[in-house]
C-alpha cells in the first residue's frame, strides 16, 4: 500500500444555504416557546372557577355515552340495527 491509499479525506456530500438553516433553527425555537406559552396558559386558565364543573363531561365514559345517545336519538324507534 502506498501513502495515498492510506489517507482519507472527508468531503461534503450536500450543501444547504446557511440562511434557510438558521430560519429552520429559529422556527424550531419559536415552536418550543409557543408550546411553553400554551402549556402555561392552559395551566393558569384551568384554575378558573367553573372549569371543574365541565371536566366530568369530557371524560371518556361521558363522551362515549354522549355519542351513543346522539346516535340513538337520530334513528327512528322502529328501525333495525
Amino acid at each position: 500500500m502506498n501513502y495515498e491509499e492510506q489517507i482519507r479525506d472527508t468531503i461534503i456530500v450536500s450543501r444547504i444555504p446557511k440562511a434557510s438553516l438558521y430560519v429552520l433553527v429559529l422556527l424550531c425555537f419559536f415552536n418550543v416557546l409557543f408550546g411553553i406559552y400554551l402549556a402555561s396558559a392552559a395551566l393558569i386558565l384551568s384554575a378558573r372557577p367553573g372549569v371543574m364543573e365541565i371536566l366530568p363531561r369530557f371524560r371518556i365514559p361521558a363522551l362515549v355515552a354522549g355519542s351513543y345517545e346522539r346516535e340513538r336519538e337520530s334513528k327512528p324507534p322502529n328501525s333495525k340495527s
